[in-house]
């Protein structure tokens, strides 16, 4: 009787293998999804020039040069205007119209100072995430929620500069080292560097232009190149204090205007 001895093989690596292969082809299947999805959200045009019409200049490193449309964006960049407008799109969709007379430094996507001139900031709801700043010798102006922002500087490098925030839509805080004032739509307020921000007064929103062509006014006022334009003594202002908020708001009646 002959005897066959069994002999009992040690379990192959490749036993080990294709599991493990397996169970890696499935984790990179699931994984590929979002892998797709982070490329796509990662394929943004940076901040950039969208639009430029007339005059204007960017200042890089010391340096100088006509602004030109699709132009990028980097931190420190200053934007200038003489007889000309600059248009700024952002990533998040946000975009910035700079008018006449106008200079502007890029200080990051989110945070700008006004030097002089007028901007205008039309935030978009995707840019939730990012909060808004426009820094100016008088103050600052925190954007809180998506909207249509004027913001003026008048009289810059003088003693009495005053900067003005006119909200078409959304809300947004006037503030400096005295105080802040919340600028709802509809309203506007003004500030100098050693005053308390001003409560919020009625802002006539069918005088202000959509296009970024035409200067927005305040209480019936146009914004003037180097004049200042805003409610004087001759205006009577009635107070409405919400307890139940704690919100203060002004409604002009009638509105004077200083020449």
């Amino acid at each position: 009787m002959t005897c066959v001895s069994r002999v009992r093989r040690s379990p192959s690596i490749h036993h080990f293998l294709i599991p493990s292969l397996a169970v890696a082809v499935v984790m990179a299947a699931n994984a590929a999804p979002a892998s797709a999805q982070e490329a796509a959200g990662s394929d943004t045009v940076p901040a950039h020039l969208y639009a430029v019409d007339g005059a204007a200049t960017i200042e890089r490193d010391g340096l100088i040069e006509t602004a030109v449309e699709n132009t990028l964006l980097l931190p420190g960049d200053r934007l200038t205007t003489d007889y000309g407008r600059i248009e700024v799109l952002f990533a998040d969709g946000s975009a910035l119209d700079i008018d006449n007379f106008t200079t502007v430094d890029v200080l990051s996507d989110s945070l700008l100072r006004l030097l002089e001139g007028r901007i205008r900031l039309a935030v978009t709801r995707n840019a939730s995430g990012a909060n808004y700043r426009v820094d100016a010798a008088p103050g600052s102006v925190w954007i809180r929620t998506a909207g249509d922002y004027r913001i003026a500087l008048h009289q810059p490098g003088q003693s009495n500069t005053e900067l003005e925030l006119a909200v078409l839509r959304g809300s947004a805080e006037l503030a400096n080292d005295v105080g802040r004032t919340l600028v709802r739509a509809g309203t506007f307020a003004v500030t100098q560097a050693s005053t308390l921000p001003s409560l919020p007064y009625t802002l006539n929103s069918a005088a202000c232009s959509t296009n970024g062509r035409k200067t927005c006014t305040t209480a019936g006022c146009r914004w003037r190149r180097r004049a200042t334009c805003r409610p004087t003594s001759a205006t009577t202002v009635e107070r409405s204090t919400d307890t139940a908020r704690g919100d203060i708001s002004r409604r002009t009646a009638t509105s004077g205007i200083r020449k």
